[in-house]
């Protein structure tokens, strides 16, 4: 009879104390992991203007490449821009409506694809030139 006294002793104690310590150790974890002092990164200050200045020099690098007849660089205009004309009928667009296009092995063309058939695409994703990453992460 004493033995279960002490049991149910021990286990209310446990009952009692397992939360207490639980929430401890976790207020404990959360307030180490808080910093008072934030430092700022200053690597992507002004992300939109530095995007938009590397895009048009890579569109003009590219618009030379194909004026001196390198033909595995391609511009391909968005296709929800094809075939419109602006007010003064005029079809220019602004660089960001290209897709830029390097075109690394160029196939035989021969006959026309069958349900079956299947293509290798390879599509690479960069980012511009930061601190970090000083070619560019690619994805």
């Amino acid at each position: 009879m004493q033995n279960t006294n002490k049991f149910k002793l021990r286990l209310r104690y446990f009952l009692y104390a397992a939360p207490l310590l639980f929430a401890a150790i976790m207020g404990v974890g959360m307030l180490s992991s808080c910093s008072d002092s934030e430092k700022d990164s200053d690597e992507f200050a002004d992300w939109k203007a530095k995007n938009t200045k590397y895009w048009n020099e890579l569109y003009n690098t590219t618009k030379q490449k194909i004026a001196n007849g390198d033909t595995s660089w391609k511009l391909i205009l968005s296709y929800s821009y094809e075939g419109q004309e602006k007010d003064n009928g005029m079809k220019s667009y602004s660089p960001e409506n290209y897709i830029i296009v390097h075109e690394l092995e160029h196939g035989t063309g021969s006959g026309c694809p069958l349900y079956t058939d299947s293509v290798l695409v390879h599509y690479q994703g960069r980012l511009i030139p930061s601190s970090t990453y000083t070619a560019g992460l690619m994805f």
